[in-house]
Parts: structure tokens; C-alpha cells; sequence
């Protein structure tokens, strides 16, 4: 799939919508209002807030970052980012900021 680094739609993401945690979309009237950590990275990476465009998108997006690997855990980077997220709390603005530290 060819997308920018995770880290770069993320803080593209971020400036588009506002910060929600565990769910990966808050919509009304047809437009994404809030999203998650890869939610920001379905909106930057489809250029749209239309609800219906990124919840077509969000699979592919998520099927891409599970072909990449957190160095540090092994694991597919959607679940790291999702952790860093709903788990951690961590602003989009901290994860991108780990994700560039990995090289992503």
C-alpha cells in the first residue's frame, strides 16, 4: 500500500479531527467528527472526513499496519498504536512521536 510514514498521517490526521479513544470514530450528519489514533490515519490518508469514505478505508489501512512490526514488541504496529491510544491515553502527537522514533 502506498501511504506516507504511519507517524506523518497521524500528525496530518490530528489536525483534522479532534482525539477519541476506545472506538475508532465518533460521525454526525455524515462526517467524521473525532477519531482514534489510526482513525486520524484513515482521514489523513484518504483526505476526507466523509464517514462513508473512512469507514470503507479503515480495513485496508489496518491490513497495511499489521504487515508492520514494532521493533520493540514484535508486534503488528495497528495493535501498538491502538495500546498507545486506548490503554495509555498518549495525546496522537506522543504516539507520532514513538512511531518516528522507530522509524516509522
Amino acid at each position: 500500500m502506498d501511504h506516507k510514514k504511519p507517524s506523518v498521517l497521524l500528525r496530518i490526521g490530528c489536525k483534522q479531527v479532534s482525539h477519541l479513544t476506545d472506538r475508532t470514530f465518533f460521525s454526525r450528519d455524515g462526517k467524521i467528527q473525532s477519531a482514534c489514533a489510526v482513525g486520524m490515519m484513515v482521514v489523513a490518508s484518504t483526505g476526507s472526513v466523509d464517514a462513508d469514505v473512512c469507514f470503507g478505508a479503515e480495513p485496508k489501512l489496518t491490513r497495511w499496519l499489521n504487515t508492520l512490526y514494532c521493533p520493540y514488541t514484535e508486534r503488528p504496529l495497528a495493535d501498538y498504536i491502538v495500546e498507545r491510544n486506548d490503554t495509555h491515553k498518549l495525546s496522537p502527537e506522543q504516539i507520532a512521536n514513538n512511531l518516528e522514533n522507530m522509524g516509522f
